[in-house]
């Protein structure tokens, strides 16, 4: 069951949020910092990861504490809630950059 969680949330997550990401990230930052900010964005998407590698037996063992044999349903949850919180950021924040050049992007983010 937890492999099949597993499964479904990382195609889940390449196939919406995952790839967007990066795609948002090449478009909103100016070219002369680019280069800088994206090094700095894919540093902090595997510190996360490695967190979320290092952390997920104990988070799991802590809920399994509060309510023995629910401890996989509720860390999915909270991944979930995660997932719903980084869906409403981008909704409120990030801009639409579709049909727009790069130029007109820089210039509405100064």
């Amino acid at each position: 069951a937890i492999v099949g969680a597993l499964m479904v949330y990382v195609c889940g997550y390449q196939v919406g949020f995952g790839p967007i990401s990066w795609l948002m990230i090449s478009e909103v930052f100016p070219l002369r910092t680019r280069a800088t900010a994206l090094s700095i964005a894919v540093l902090a998407n595997f510190a996360s990861n490695l967190l979320v590698t290092f952390t997920l037996p104990s988070i799991q063992e802590a809920f399994d504490a509060l309510e023995p044999g629910k401890g996989v349903a509720y860390l999915f949850a909270t991944y979930a809630a995660f997932c719903g919180f980084s869906l409403w950021f981008v909704k409120e924040y990030v801009p639409e950059t579709k049909g727009k050049s790069l130029e007109q992007i820089e210039a509405e983010l100064k």
